[in-house]
């Protein structure tokens, strides 16, 4: 089999473990197990039995567990896992419930704890995000530990400053050393570096140049949400926050509150709200552009429920520290940590039964992020930017005052900048060259297929759209680089809303150079609106047929195995477009919304539909996905795309068994739980990575 990693959590219920003849305590970090016994599926939604976690895809029960090897894998994340274990294990000690499972998603970034309802009511009020340890908690941090320690230490040495170095690392620690809590952490250090030297005004270049290292280590790291999150949280921070301070500062000071005890009493928690709204700002068209809404309660509710997050970070780290040593002194942290969690908890069940709905930011694009930071930039740099308007008109009047003499000889600083501009484009353009693999990425929509692939010499494809509107042109965007606003290929497999309703988009923003189109005639509005904007604009189209082979790059092909109405088929599905992605000695099989009667048809065609990697048919639906094509196929990695908004109960449990079954140790994807499935291949090897499994 193909080497990945197994992409799902699943519960063992096992009456004890055995390795080498002794029964064990746990399973650990870094061991290595054979697990057998009855896979049941968890993924209908429905009602889970008692015990179970609460982000478990299933659970194998009567399992027999045999430990193979022990203490594999990294070493610090070996040890880090058990320091997050034994900090879970003490937080739930303490800790009443339901504030326990919160305390330690917010602790240490597991969510295994936390109760399904109550992620339910997180995701209506719109607050979800403070769910997954981000940039934007490891701010939230920075700024109460610098708050605290500098209410402590004093500003007059720069000591004040190593207290919270050590709680960034140390909370980074406790979320797992995520890539995302890492590099905030780095953000964060190269912050508190800049205010340790005096250069504060420096905060903004020495971020960038973080970043920059990070996207040497890593190109793809910037075009991820979690970079871009932490990095904004970060900056925003860093440069918004201490004028916000200062603003509310003078405005109590001017109305002759400042002095009060009441006012220093307030200090801390009022940074904290301050820091709170600086994130929310600075992250906002993030958030907006990426989830394409923004519940009309959320940012109301963040900004109520942020306060008392750091409460429960530090509350949580004390109940965890004491417990182990003398529990009776944990209780009274447990307590408090129990009256912040409530308030969050209270707060996002508040919101989610307000009434109202979505903010709708289909529309957020580059423009409106370009048009937001723009606008904080000037707000920051207002002072040096009336200055160096000033500096500039007083060159042009002295320029023209000596002319024809010579130009003045001192350069405006606003020069060296850009300068530096274009200095570093190109440097970035380089970046984001493609590299030598095959990626094809299946993006999470609310409804329908969106399958994007960038082949190693750097042309691309779309198939399919998804319903919404802008999904697939949002998709491409965060696909493609900058300047690329080309694209090689579309492929609609079939009419339906749920595959052809982003592509009319697509045509509007990009240059689409080839067209395959759907073998079978649509009816509905969307696809006559598909049909219109393709019959206006210069685009060669094909019709797919079986047979057809496109070459997208050097190796890399698509080749059509079935489309269109044949004798027997069951409905408009059967028409859809089968195709096979290969690249060198890898393949994946997109099989579209085809049901069992199609597959049938292929089988007995007698063509080879062996594949690395299957796109489960018709969304898992049990209509498809037979044992004879399963067996036919025999692939090593399982994709299901599932919209978010689904309401036909897809993927059908039936059909989740039956992978188990035929193929227990082939890992299935489904993009309702798993976000965006990128799937990369140098054509021999695979590597899968998840939206929400870094």
């Amino acid at each position: 089999r193909t080497p990945v990693e197994p992409p799902l959590k699943v519960d063992v219920i096992a009456t004890a473990l055995y390795g080498a003849g002794e029964p064990l305590r746990g399973f650990r970090y870094g061991d290595r197990y054979r697990v057998t016994g009855r896979f049941e599926s968890l993924a209908d939604g429905g009602a889970r039995p008692p015990g179970i976690s609460g982000d478990a895809a299933g659970v194998i029960r009567g399992a027999g567990v045999t430990l193979l090897s022990a203490s594999e894998g990294n070493t610090v994340r070996r040890f880090v896992a058990a320091f997050r274990d034994r900090v879970s294990a003490s937080i739930a000690r303490v800790v009443p419930d339901p504030a326990a499972g919160l305390a330690s998603t917010l602790t240490t970034g597991r969510r295994g704890q936390l109760a399904p309802g109550l992620r339910a009511d997180f995701r209506r009020a719109g607050v979800s995000h403070l769910l997954a340890i981000s940039g934007l908690h490891v701010a939230i941090v920075t700024a109460l530990a610098v708050g605290v320690s500098a209410w402590a230490l004093g500003r007059r040495h720069q000591l004040y400053l190593v207290t919270p170095l050590a709680a960034v690392w140390g909370y980074a620690a406790l979320a797992g050393l995520s890539p995302s809590v890492t590099r905030a952490a780095v953000m964060v250090t190269v912050y508190l570096a800049a205010l340790a030297l005096g250069r504060q005004r420096s905060v903004f270049p020495a971020l960038g140049l973080a970043g920059a290292l990070m996207a040497a280590a890593d190109p793809r790291a910037p075009g991820t949400l979690s970079f871009q999150l932490s990095f904004a949280a970060v900056a925003g921070i860093a440069l918004l926050g201490p004028r916000l301070m200062g603003a509310a500062s003078a405005v109590t000071d001017r109305v002759g509150l400042g002095r009060l005890a009441a006012a220093r009493l307030v200090a801390v928690p009022g940074r904290a709200l301050a820091v709170s709204a600086v994130a929310v700002v600075a992250t906002a068209p993030l958030i907006g552009g990426t989830f394409g809404e923004v519940p009309l309660w959320g940012p109301v509710a963040t900004l109520i429920a942020l306060p008392a997050v750091p409460l429960v970070i530090v509350f949580s780290a004390i109940t965890a520290a004491l417990q182990p040593v003398f529990e009776p002194f944990a209780y009274p942290a447990a307590w408090a940590t129990w009256l912040a969690a409530g308030w969050v908890t209270l707060t996002a069940q508040a919101f989610a039964a307000a009434p109202g709905g979505v903010i709708a930011t289909d529309g957020w694009g580059g423009g409106v992020t370009f048009a937001w930071y723009l606008a904080i930039a000037a707000v920051v740099m207002r002072e040096a930017l009336v200055d160096t308007a000033r500096r500039v008109g007083r060159a042009v009047g002295r320029g023209l005052a000596a002319l024809p003499g010579r130009l003045p000889g001192r350069v405006p600083r606003w020069a060296f900048g850009a300068a530096l501009v274009f200095a570093v484009l190109p440097w970035i353009a380089v970046r984001q060259l493609p590299d030598s693999r095959l990626t094809v990425t299946f993006h999470e929509t609310d409804r329908g297929t969106l399958i994007v692939i960038e082949t190693p010499g750097g042309r691309q494809a779309l198939i399919d759209g998804g319903r919404g509107p802008g999904g697939a042109a949002e998709a491409l965007g965060s696909a493609l680089p900058f300047w690329d606003r080309d694209i090689d290929l579309v492929v609609l497999t079939h009419p339906d809303a749920d595959h052809v309703g982003g592509l009319p988009a697509v045509l509007d923003r990009y240059g689409v150079a080839t067209v395959v189109d759907s073998a079978v005639e649509g009816d509905s509005e969307i696809s006559a609106e598909w049909q219109a904007r393709l019959a206006a604009r210069p685009v060669r189209t094909i019709r797919a047929i079986p047979g057809l082979v496109v070459a997208l790059d050097r190796e890399v092909t698509l080749e059509v195995l079935s489309a269109g109405m044949f004798d027997g088929a069951s409905g408009t599905n059967d028409g859809s477009t089968v195709a096979r992605l290969r690249y060198r000695d890898v393949s994946l099989l997109l099989t579209a919304d085809i049901t069992r009667t199609a597959e049938a048809r292929l089988v007995s065609s007698g063509a080879d539909l062996r594949a690395t990697v299957l796109a489960a048919a018709h969304h898992g639906s049990d209509t498809s996905s037979s044992e004879r094509f399963l067996r036919a196929v025999s692939p090593s990695v399982i994709v299901i795309p599932v919209g978010t908004a689904s309401r036909f109960g897809h993927p059908s449990p039936a059909v989740l068994a039956r992978f188990g079954k035929l193929f227990p140790d082939t890992p299935v994807y489904v993009t309702r739980d798993a976000g965006d499935v990128e799937i990369q291949t140098d054509g021999s090897r695979l590597w899968v990575s998840t939206a929400r499994g870094e």
